[in-house]
């Protein structure tokens, strides 16, 4: 569990500000970690922290915090002004104990970092990588935090704007802010207020009867959201509730700028 925001002006005095928290194991090392720029040879891989994929010819400069045993990070930001955090999200996709070898959502954090200068970069970069590798969420190495799998939503902030992707399994959508705040939890807080849709989402959703034609709009959070009791921590944490409150915090905080 774990909470994202941004902040753009009218609600800050003229500057972009981003933050996150995060609910890891009280077991678990937690690093803040610098990687320099770097050229890479032609047809080279690199190993993340389940799979190994292609490496790009060049990658940026990045400041991490991340967990010591994954390769991917909670959040970050590079040299070109790009930031980007993640959440855990549980949906009608997650299956509990699927711990597949793909990529993490960490790992699509760090990916973004070191591959992308922008935020609609970064999401250009992480849907395509998406596409090809899938989402696998392997919560911890302590087994008494819980095995349960999730898949993730993320944030993407540069200085211009800002763009949150959530997932569910392959599926995706993306909503675009620039101006004022915005928060996420760990839920689904996309409805039909998307910018962007992975191409086939709502024939594809439909077939596998995660919405039904006749509901009107297509809804992401109301054809994904998990609905079944013991997936998660759902029920106890409540990140409805924290969504909500986060909300009201950042609306209070800035109601001067």
């Amino acid at each position: 569990m774990s909470d994202v925001f941004v902040a753009y002006p009218p609600s800050t005095t003229g500057c972009v500000i981003f933050g996150k928290n995060s609910d890891r194991p009280p077991t678990e090392v937690q690093e803040v970690v610098y990687f320099p720029a770097k050229d890479h040879v032609p047809d080279s891989k690199i190993m993340c922290t389940l799979v190994e994929i292609d490496q790009v010819s060049a990658t940026h400069a990045v400041v991490l915090s991340k967990s010591a045993w994954t390769w991917g990070a909670e959040m970050g930001a590079n040299d070109k002004g790009l930031c980007i955090g993640c959440t855990a999200v549980w949906t009608k996709l997650c299956h509990p104990g699927d711990h597949s070898a793909k990529l993490m959502g960490v790992d699509y954090v760090r990916l973004g970092l070191e591959r992308c200068s922008t935020s609609k970069e970064a999401l250009d970069t992480i849907t395509e990588l998406l596409d090809k590798h899938g989402q696998c969420g392997l919560t911890s190495q302590d087994h008494s935090f819980g095995q349960w799998s999730y898949n993730t939503s993320f944030i993407f902030v540069d200085p211009k704007e800002a763009w949150l992707l959530e997932t569910a399994g392959e599926f995706w959508a993306a909503k675009h802010i620039s101006d004022g705040h915005f928060n996420i939890s760990s839920c689904l807080r996309i409805a039909d207020d998307y910018d962007k849709l992975s191409p086939g989402l709502v024939e594809k959703a439909t077939e596998a009867g995660h919405w039904k034609a006749g509901n009107g709009s297509f809804n992401f959070s109301q054809a994904f959201a998990a609905e079944f009791d013991g997936l998660s921590l759902t029920d106890i944490q409540k990140p409805q509730h924290r969504q909500a409150e986060g909300e009201k915090l950042m609306t209070n905080m800035s109601k001067d700028g």
